[in-house]
């Protein structure tokens, strides 16, 4: 699309590859030293509500990561595909603040991709008309057999989605919040919600799960 950029982050190189219709930047980025550690106090200081140790430790991270990323963007760019590989796949990107503590999805549209040619696949599939606007998946017990603890909120977060974005929105929740259930829909909505327990392997990141 005219508008976006696809930016890949190369798994063992402190390296990211920037892609739009008429360019290729090649981006070099700071130290990536301790980038797990960091990470993780990263997510904990979000999942705390400790929202000035998130700006700090955001603020380290989008220096190192996603600043000269940005300076590189041809003006015009709107919305982000981004495809990091190695530990910055545990990198929430869309929460990561600029100078002035906005999280990159306040200024961006930001997707996560896998690669490039899968986003080709993914835009070449029919879309049905008149999509719904939001898919939204709740799984409030999902996690307990795993010994997870149970996510009474995600009622709460539901209804909240509800109140701030425009109908249609599906909701899938209880025993229909399967992966069968979301497998078998169409790709079709703009917006897709899990509230849900997730698992991630920092040594391989594309082996994730969602309870």
């Amino acid at each position: 699309m005219p508008h976006e950029a696809y930016v890949a982050f190369a798994a063992r190189s402190s390296l990211a590859f920037v892609v739009t219709r008429s360019s290729l930047e090649v981006v070099h980025l700071a130290s990536l030293a301790n980038l797990e550690t960091r990470i993780s106090f990263f997510g904990a200081a979000l999942r705390g509500g400790d929202s000035e140790a998130a700006v700090a430790a955001g603020r380290a991270l989008a220096r190192a990561v996603l600043d000269p990323v940005l300076a590189r963007l041809p003006p015009g760019v709107r919305g982000l595909l981004l495809a990091p590989a190695g530990t910055l796949a545990l990198l929430p990107f869309a929460a990561l603040p600029d100078p002035n503590g906005r999280p990159l999805a306040a200024l961006f549209e930001v997707a996560y991709v896998s690669s490039l040619s899968w986003l080709g696949v993914l835009r070449r599939r029919q879309r049905p008309p008149q999509p719904v606007s939001v898919v939204a998946v709740v799984s409030t017990n999902g996690g307990v057999a795993a010994g997870l603890p149970a996510l009474p909120a995600s009622h709460a977060e539901l209804a909240e989605l509800t109140d701030s974005i425009a109908p249609p929105i599906e909701v899938l929740e209880g025993a229909q919040a399967t992966e069968s259930a979301l497998k078998g829909r169409p790709l079709a909505a703009k917006i897709l919600h899990i509230a849900a327990h997730a698992a991630a392997d920092p040594r391989e990141p594309s082996r994730y799960a969602i309870f």
